[in-house]
């Protein structure tokens, strides 16, 4: 998983904090060096954010977003995104104002 441990599966962490007001955390493991594409979803399925898209080494990683800043969203219920070579892993998440 992402906390502690060796990395021996692709995981994804819940958001961090959540409800997310301000800055918040996206957390993921690699087992090995992949191309990842990290992205924001609202609930009819639209990505609303791009937050990472290329090769990530093998390990954990951790951005950090700002909910009120330049890449601001309306509050509501949204999904964080972790594609990687033959997996898709989801986590929902909310935005308040």
């Amino acid at each position: 998983g992402v906390e502690g441990g060796p990395v021996t599966e692709f995981a994804l962490s819940p958001v961090v904090p959540n409800p997310v007001h301000g800055m918040s955390r996206f957390s993921f493991a690699l087992p090995r060096e992949a191309d990842i594409r990290l992205s924001v979803h609202d609930v009819q399925g639209r990505e609303r954010l791009l937050l990472a898209n290329g090769s990530f080494a093998a390990g954990r990683h951790t951005l950090e977003w700002n909910a009120q800043g330049s890449n601001a969203l309306d509050a509501g219920l949204y999904f964080v995104r972790l594609q990687v070579p033959g997996r898709t892993i989801t986590h929902r998440f909310t935005v308040t104002k």
